[in-house]
């Protein structure tokens, strides 16, 4: 049964669902389909209508008995009139039982279509009768043509128009009880099997008891009814399991106790597929993948399509050689190339999240938490892997969901600050800029980086927001420093939302001339992230050069994402990649001299990031570069490059001085 913490799940679903607590008649839950079903103004409104006013005691009490049916794990599908503000409609809806927080037992409805879509849908019709006469031994005496036509002429017993005698004994035994019975049923014919809705009346003559039966073929209509029931449970694009489906099926593994392991898998970069080849394209491969995995792991207990581009395959492997081989076998059928019309070869790759019970979970919710968080951790490792669940991940899960509670409250407590760290010309022996980084000082959970951070301000729409405010900081910052007399720069990075967002650029020419900062003196740093995004506009960019704004390109000498920035986009300073620095004492250094040698002739500016060791730093500087940044300029007492750079120049060198950093 379904409990009460898990009904966030449910809110993704596109059809009503809500909760009603029966002894209390009043909904207790509804998502937001359910909302304008009922046509509520609020959910409060919602949840404080009183159901009991126009309530009679046979409902009450058929309600009643759901519950304890529910209780002992049976679920329905019926049609249901109901009157939303005294306005009638006519649904068919799956009711199940869910588990309250309290431990009672409420109705969990769903409505699987309405009356009057199926009506329009599927053009209903009643079909025309087909009437029989039957005696007491279970005889036909008399039958209309439609009978004849779909039976024949031959004598018949009561018993031949169904698939067994079982099935014919138990419709006559009812019908002689309640002397009136009517049940749909799928009977036999010469034309094939069919849906049929019986009406059976037991009329008392003198020769005994006469069995008057009518049928209607309900064949089209049961059919439909079916697939629309079908639809709560199945994805209508790739025709797996849906999200609802996949929880009923867990639900029942779970009760049945046998150990199994589930598979999350999210596309990588599939936003970009998207937005480049067009939604026909993505689904279309959405398709395509399906079918794949389908046929890859037909063994396997579910495959579901969760949404969008996740998916999530059930298996009974559980085993570290089991799970590490089915983890292999999805991630080469994942990243084999796919072949769509109009585009060709196309290849992809996921991030798999890896979870078992019970190890990881054994209540549904959590196992697909766990399963959600493993495959964050995949992604931040790098992509196109698989992770298995830790305890560590659950931790940074309820980290993760605290921040998202608390970061409105901390925007208006103004707790994100600017940090800075120096840029140092070592050949002059003094600071040329500062570069900074915004970071979360909170209460409850202590200072938190921008990288941490940023991806929950991004889910809950307030990146840009909190990107401006950080900013803002640094050029008044910059603006403070440089009144004492300093000519500083201030090196900042600007996410791609924000930087192509919209107005960026009127917004940061309003903002430098409020605080009276130069364009001159910032920087922006710009990396592969800014081309990928398929909302850049390289406008923007030479926009900026045009305001006297500088941009640099970071990571330089990784790859050809360095270099197509270079030919992309009107840089003014690149910055070395970190890892070229770490290996530049063991290493060669002819991707730094190449470097340099492009810099000059193209009149850049070449800054080398991650400056840990002096070791370091005189490699560099035996190979002309001499803009620094890292650690090893951090200004702390310890430091012993503070106390040399600070004796060579005196009161020129401003590193070590705190108080005047900005």
């Amino acid at each position: 049964m379904l409990k009460e913490q898990e009904l966030d799940t449910l809110k993704a679903l596109q059809n009503p669902i809500w909760v009603y607590d029966v002894e209390r008649f009043r909904i207790h839950w509804a998502n937001e389909q359910a909302m304008n079903f009922w046509e509520a103004e609020s959910a409060e409104e919602l949840y404080s209508r009183d159901f009991s006013e126009n309530m009679s005691e046979a409902i009450y009490t058929l309600l009643q008995n759901d519950l304890k049916g529910f209780r002992n794990g049976k679920e329905h599908t019926q049609w249901w009139t109901l009157f939303p503000k005294q306005k009638r409609k006519e649904v068919y809806c799956h009711y199940s039982g869910i588990l309250l927080n309290d431990g009672r037992v409420a109705m969990l409805a769903q409505v699987v279509v309405t009356k009057e879509l199926l009506e329009t849908e599927l053009s209903i019709h009643s079909s025309t009768t087909i009437a029989s006469l039957w005696n007491n031994d279970g005889y036909l005496k008399s039958a209309n043509p439609m009978f004849i036509e779909i039976y024949g002429k031959k004598k018949m017993r009561f018993s031949d128009l169904f698939f067994s005698e079982h099935q014919a004994n138990q419709v006559w035994s009812t019908a002689l009880d309640v002397r009136e019975h009517e049940v749909e049923l799928y009977l036999p014919t010469v034309h094939g099997s069919r849906w049929y809705g019986l009406q059976i009346r037991v009329n008392q003559t003198k020769d005994g008891n006469q069995f008057v039966l009518r049928q209607y073929d309900v064949t089209e209509r049961k059919q439909r009814e079916l697939e629309h029931r079908q639809l709560a449970v199945i994805d209508p694009l790739t025709k797996l399991s849906n999200r609802y489906g996949l929880m009923k099926r867990l639900e029942g593994m779970i009760d049945y106790g046998a150990a199994f392991s589930l598979f999350f898998i999210d596309l990588d970069n599939f936003k970009t597929i998207n937005d480049y080849y067009g939604h026909n394209q993505g689904d279309r491969l959405l398709n395509i993948l399906a079918q794949r995995l389908s046929f890859r792991f037909s063994d396997a207990s579910c495959i579901a399509r969760l949404g969008g581009d996740e998916f999530l395959i059930a298996d009974m492997a559980v085993d570290h050689t089991g799970l590490e081989s089915k983890a292999k076998q999805l991630m080469q059928a994942i990243c084999e190339p796919f072949m769509l019309e109009e585009l060709g070869e196309l290849q992809i790759s996921a991030s798999v999240g890896v979870v078992r019970f019970p190890e990881d979970g054994v209540i549904v919710d959590d196992l697909l938490r766990h399963a959600d968080a493993a495959m964050y951790s995949a992604k931040g490792r790098g992509k196109s892997q698989y992770v298995y669940f830790s305890k560590q991940m659950s931790d940074e899960v309820n980290r993760r969901h605290r921040m998202r509670q608390l970061l409105s409250k901390a925007v208006c407590d103004e707790e994100f600050l600017v940090s800075f760290s120096p840029v140092v010309d070592t050949h002059q022996q003094s600071i040329v800029a500062y570069e900074s980084a915004l970071t979360w000082k909170s209460a409850e959970l202590g200072v938190i980086s921008a990288e941490e951070f940023y991806p929950v301000a991004k889910e809950c729409g307030m990146a840009a927001l909190i990107g401006f405010m950080g900013l803002e900081q640094s050029c008044q910052g910059l603006v403070r420093l440089n009144k004492k007399g300093f000519n500083y720069q201030l090196l900042i990075s600007i996410s791609s939302s924000q930087l192509f967002g919209g107005n960026f650029v009127a917004s940061l020419t309003k903002l430098l001339n409020s605080v009276e900062c130069l364009p001159e003196s910032i920087i922006i740093a710009l990396n592969e992230t800014h081309l990928t995004d398929p909302k850049a506009d390289l406008y923007v960019l030479h926009q900026l050069r045009e305001l006297g704004v500088n941009l640099l390109a970071e990571g330089f000498g990784a790859g050809r994402s360095s270099l197509s920035l270079l030919q992309r986009v009107p840089v003014t300073h690149i910055k070395l990649d970190r890892q070229l620095v770490e290996d530049i004492e063991t290493s060669s250094h002819s991707v730094v001299r190449a470097a340099l040698s492009m810099a000059t002739s193209m009149g850049l500016v070449v800054i080398a990031e991650g400056v840990s060791r002096e070791t370091q730093l005189q490699k560099l500087q035996g190979l002309g570069c001499y803009l620094c940044a890292g650690s090893l300029f951090e200004e702390t007492p310890e430091s012993s490059q503070r106390s040399q750079l600070e004796s060579s120049v005196g009161t020129g060198f401003t590193l070590p001085l705190r108080d005047d950093l900005p």
